[in-house]
């Protein structure tokens, strides 16, 4: 099956490593005993809660890596998307809410830049644009 990327699952990475704890798995919460073909024709995803500091407030979020199923005009599988969300937690007025869609290629590094180099609510601090040093990287909320 054709594996489309719309943003790596790398894009999880930018909370703490104690992230990985707090995941909450959806559809299959033991991947272990999933068929290969099942998880091909299920989609996935996995939440985590986080923070961070913005105009000196304290936003919390959830971080929500997951995959959508393409199918066809009789519902069998052709591809498979990957995606990253952030939302804020505890919005009152959810019609109200902002969205921003980016896309880019992959997979790999060009998608991981997105979230850490630009749109994640956590980045890569870097001196300039023009030249970074090699990691281990600073993080800081963005």
């Amino acid at each position: 099956m054709k594996t489309l990327t719309a943003v790596a699952l790398a894009g999880l990475l930018l909370a703490a490593p104690s992230a990985l704890s707090a995941q909450t798995p959806g559809r299959t919460a033991d991947r272990s005993q999933d068929s290969a073909a099942e998880n091909d024709t299920v989609p996935q995803y996995w939440r985590s809660h986080h923070s961070v500091q913005v105009g000196g407030q304290t936003v919390d979020y959830d971080a929500t890596v997951g995959s959508i199923i393409l199918r066809d005009e009789h519902q069998k599988p052709t591809g498979k998307m990957y995606y990253t969300s952030y939302e804020r937690s505890g919005v009152q007025d959810e019609s109200h809410r902002p969205i921003t869609f980016s896309y880019n290629g992959g997979p790999g590094s060009s998608s991981f830049w997105l979230h850490m180099g630009i749109m994640g609510p956590r980045r890569v601090s870097t001196p300039d644009t023009e030249h970074t040093d090699p990691a281990p990287y600073k993080v800081t909320d963005n």
